[in-house]
């Protein structure tokens, strides 16, 4: 398998990148999909361009049931484990042994309709692909899609850093247990992200309407905010840097301290504007922590 890009989980939730080279035991030329779908219990899988519709895979031990065919207009690739390898093989020490190596490559003049990843342990990585549907569910996974063109996603994971570099076209729901979500590039439509602990950093602009929900993490947004953002926050601080005017917003800011800053002017716990002629609306709330804005 022709260096594939090796994204792994490391400590909580962060991400990992390394080359690594990788000798196909299976590879062959695939007839024509427009979609993907993958259940897997440990798959390290990547989804770039390619000349052709091809597939590499590594095989680190022949254990459990591994399949792919192309039916339907679709990519089928299923993999299971056998139950006593699923939970103690992995615990111990020894995942990266049954981890499968699966690299997907896409022609250059095709779009995908729907990408859907079930995976409980492993990492997904997306390239360069323009994509109308895309759902990843996952237990233990790091997540990485640069480059893309996506209009729908929706990301589920218990445990695993999610990193989107590309435009988000459409409703982007992202939701973690415990992991950093980092998004830079420009989303139009629905945005909504929930997680437990990990931090939120954003950096491009937010053409829409922006809902984030932490329980423990920084958040931080950098670009343009043109709409509705929503941000509740639990624990942690939230900065906000955008090159718009202050009076190009209306505020309702909240904190159970008085740790609440616009343009380094201190506001104590609460703050609010009104002006009906704004359409765009900053609502921050924080029970622990604190609020930052800084504006042109």
């Amino acid at each position: 398998m022709k260096k594939l890009l090796g994204v792994s989980l490391l400590g909580l939730g962060m991400l990992a990148i390394s080359q690594n080279s990788l000798f196909a035991d299976s590879s062959e030329y695939l007839s024509s999909f427009n979609n993907i779908k993958v259940e897997s219990d440990a798959i390290e899988l990547k989804i770039s361009r390619g000349e052709e519709f091809y597939i590499d895979i590594e095989v680190p031990k022949k254990e459990g049931k591994f399949s792919y065919e192309v039916k339907n207009d679709t990519l089928y690739i299923e993999h299971e484990f056998p139950f006593n390898k699923k939970y103690f093989s992995w615990f111990a020490g020894s995942s990266d042994n049954y981890i499968y190596n699966v690299e997907i490559f896409i022609p250059e003049d095709v779009d995908l309709n729907e990408i859907d990843i079930e995976a409980n342990i492993g990492a997904v990585g997306i390239y360069d692909l323009s994509i109308d549907t895309l759902k990843i569910n996952s237990t233990m996974s790091a997540v990485e899609l640069e480059e893309n063109v996506l209009k729908n996603i929706d990301i589920d994971t218990t445990m695993g850093a999610v990193k989107i570099v590309g435009t988000l076209n459409g409703t982007t729901n992202i939701d973690t247990t415990m992991g950093a979500i980092s998004i830079s590039g420009n989303l139009y439509g629905y945005t909504n992200i929930d997680t437990n602990m990990g931090a939120v950093d954003i950096v491009g602009n937010l053409n829409g309407s922006t809902d984030i929900d932490t329980t423990m993490g920084a958040i931080s947004i950098a670009g343009n905010l043109n709409g509705d953002t929503n941000i509740d926050a639990n624990m942690g601080a939230i900065i906000i840097e955008t090159p718009q005017s202050e009076h190009e917003f209306n505020y309702t800011l909240k904190s159970s301290t008085p740790a609440i800053l616009l343009n380094n002017q201190s506001l104590g716990t609460s703050y609010q504007t009104k002006d009906t002629n704004l359409s765009s609306n900053l609502n921050i709330s924080v029970t622990l922590g604190s609020i930052e804005i800084y504006t042109k």
